[in-house]
């Protein structure tokens, strides 16, 4: 269901390394580096030189995607430019990804990353605003400002009615509406 190559008896290593990026960008939220994808390609061959079919040596796979701290924690090592250390394109794609929408890079955004297009200013600004046009990256616009400003909760607030007479379910659902929409 993963991977339709992997179906074969012998799946090439073509098959193996693509399945790895796939589906490690999808577990990972970036493309896996080149020396992850290494070591996962490694992890294979050395369980299909056991016997063992291709099927067990892709599970193995798999599960070393998600014991891996990649699955639980996003990195963010850079690259080293002079002095200092400036995200990679594919940290760049995730942490935008990330903070704009709660999910992983798009199609779009992962392809101006695999040609580091993504670090020149002006594509760079592009995408954000691509991004911040998107459905998801409003909503998570909105939740980030209610968590903030502490109003997410504001349905199951209570009041003490004589000192607020006028607070009511249809007051905190018009002061959420309102604050939302203004957001």
């Amino acid at each position: 269901k993963l991977s339709t190559c992997l179906a074969a008896a012998l799946p090439s290593d073509a098959c193996v390394r693509g399945f790895i990026q796939s589906y490690g960008l999808k577990v990972f939220r970036q493309s896996p580096t080149p020396e992850q994808e290494n070591r996962f390609a490694e992890l294979y061959n050395a369980v299909r030189d056991t016997g063992a079919s291709a099927s067990v040596a892709i599970q193995f796979v798999i599960e070393a995607l998600l014991r891996s701290p990649a699955f639980l924690f996003r990195e963010e090592v850079g690259v080293v430019v002079g002095t200092g250390r400036p995200l990679s394109a594919n940290e760049l794609a995730a942490a935008l990804a990330a903070t704009l929408t709660r999910h992983a890079p798009d199609s779009q955004l992962t392809a101006k990353a695999a040609d580091a297009t993504l670090t020149q200013s002006d594509i760079l600004k592009a995408e954000v605003q691509r991004i911040l046009d998107l459905p998801q990256a409003r909503q998570t616009t909105v939740e980030f400002f209610k968590e903030w400003l502490r109003i997410k909760d504001l349905e199951q607030s209570e009041k003490d009615l004589t000192a607020y007479p006028f607070f009511n379910s249809a007051l905190k659902s018009a002061m959420l509406e309102e604050t939302s929409t203004l957001i």
